[in-house]
């Protein structure tokens, strides 16, 4: 089977570390398949060091087929690498790609503000902006039905809904969980070959926050604004750490708290690691999710969770996290507060995060689930 993996709308965050983890996977499974990487710039930078086998290429594919003015242009490279490939399936990584295929297509989608339309997040927008919010979901799913012989999702919840919205049969659509990367399973490995990206603590009790995140609106990253005020009135010696490019940073965070924040910049899967290890917690005030793999990584890397009081945060972690109101600063400092002062709690929420991580699929098994499903959608044509 010749199989066409298509990155080409991946421009940051989580939609890459999936992307990546599935890439590395297949590479290391010693199939006689033969692949075709279709790369967005964004994932090119992710993925050029890897070391690939032989049936693996990569063409870059500079502009993105989501942006209209582009799109016609764009499809006709990823019809013509298609036919010259002699592909026989593509997968999407993830859509919608704008893109029909001339041959059988499986795509994944993970936009939770398609089909949880009564999400608080669109609490933190402008009137205007939720109008554009909405228009742009139905935007989506248009292509995305149109565009698919199949779909994959990330959970049982998002099925349900995206079948009823999109009027799907419960055949054309089927779950491959999220997950955390493998790379997390050889912590030694990348520790060594990775230049450590975080300063050493300028005080032995500095409490580090890890807010691992691309900046969207529903990642809620402007509340640690509001929660610094009110925490450096209780902790002496924190400090949060972003990994937002720096124009979004200065946007976002207030001068005043800049000395409690460090930003790293967009980095790389392989170096999150290193984030995990040097820092205390994974704060993540989300709004709104499908399924993260932030919290599988910091339950692998025995990090306690401070986050979201939300249904899809309390399906993933259940009892490996803290949960607060993500739109209230003084509940948000008075979790915060109740963890940092019970060691207790901290190491029981680090054990049922280890015990609950194993409930996960591994990344190898995502992989060969999403080639198997290729394979079976291949068969029906």
């Amino acid at each position: 089977m010749r199989v066409v993996i298509n990155t080409t709308t991946l421009n940051k965050g989580g939609a890459l570390q999936v992307a990546y983890s599935v890439v590395n996977e297949l590479s290391l499974l010693n199939l006689e398949y033969s692949f075709l990487i279709l790369c967005s710039v964004p994932f090119y930078n992710q993925i050029e060091s890897a070391k690939l086998p032989n049936n693996f290429s990569i063409e870059i594919v500079k502009k993105t087929p989501a942006k209209l003015i582009t799109r016609n242009r764009v499809i006709k490279i990823l019809n013509k690498a298609v036919e010259e490939f002699k592909a026989d399936i593509v997968l999407t990584i993830f859509g919608p790609s704008y893109w029909k295929p001339k041959v059988s297509h499986v795509c994944g989608f993970a936009d939770g503000w398609c089909y949880y339309p009564e999400t608080i997040a669109y609490k933190k927008l402008k009137p205007f902006d939720q109008l554009k919010r909405k228009l742009l979901s139905k935007y989506k799913l248009f292509y995305l039905k149109r565009d698919s012989d199949h779909i994959f999702i990330e959970t049982e919840d998002a099925k349900k809904r995206l079948i009823k919205i999109l009027n799907l049969k419960q055949e054309e659509v089927t779950v491959i969980s999220n997950t955390y990367s493998s790379i997390y399973d050889q912590v030694r490995l990348f520790g060594k070959r990775h230049q450590l990206l975080l300063d050493e603590r300028k005080h032995v009790d500095e409490i580090r926050f890890l807010l691992l995140s691309a900046n969207y609106p529903h990642k809620n990253i402007q509340i640690i604004n509001e929660v610094i005020e009110l925490l450096k009135t209780e902790i002496e010696h924190f400090k949060f750490f972003l990994t937002i490019p720096e124009d979004d940073y200065n946007k976002i965070i207030k001068n005043l708290n800049k000395k409690y924040v460090v930003n790293l910049g967009t980095v790389k899967v392989e170096q999150c690691i290193q984030l995990y290890q040097n820092t205390d917690f994974l704060f993540l005030p989300t709004l709104l999710e499908t399924f993260t793999a932030t919290y599988p990584e910091a339950m692998v890397m025995k990090k306690p969770i401070l986050t979201s009081d939300l249904s899809f945060a309390r399906d993933i972690c259940r009892d490996a996290a803290c949960y607060f109101d993500p739109l209230d600063s003084k509940d948000i400092v008075k979790k915060i507060k109740k963890v940092i002062n019970n060691p207790e709690i901290k190491k029981r929420m680090i054990d049922n995060g280890i015990v609950r991580v194993k409930d996960f699929p591994t990344s190898k098994n995502r992989a060969i689930n999403l080639l198997e499903l290729c394979l079976n959608i291949n068969d029906k044509k």
